[in-house]
């Protein structure tokens, strides 16, 4: 067998294009924003202080707390989905 013919098991590097990927500052800001919403929005949710008092019954407050937690945790998922829709956007007006 010829060694210049024979194929080889070596994985082939493929050099990608010279494209310059343009950075979207805002996905970045949006993804950060998200993560700090749903983080904040989870210590809302399960810390209950005494300065959470806001009607006479206990239950009565933890679920008006909860409420909001969960309200922030939902605008953070909502930040994440518009900083993926930017990222994706970016990557497929890239390849055109």
């Amino acid at each position: 067998m010829n060694p210049e013919t024979e194929l080889t098991n070596q994985p082939v590097i493929v050099e990608p294009q010279n494209r310059k990927l343009r950075k979207r500052p805002f996905a970045n800001v949006f993804l950060v924003v998200a993560v700090l919403l749903c983080l904040f929005g989870l210590y809302k949710t399960f810390a209950y202080g005494s300065d959470d008092k806001l009607v006479g019954g206990d239950a009565y407050n933890f679920i008006i707390v909860a409420g909001r937690g969960t309200a922030v945790v939902c605008a953070g998922i909502v930040s994440a989905l518009i900083g993926v829709a930017i990222a994706i956007y970016d990557l497929t007006d890239q390849r055109s």
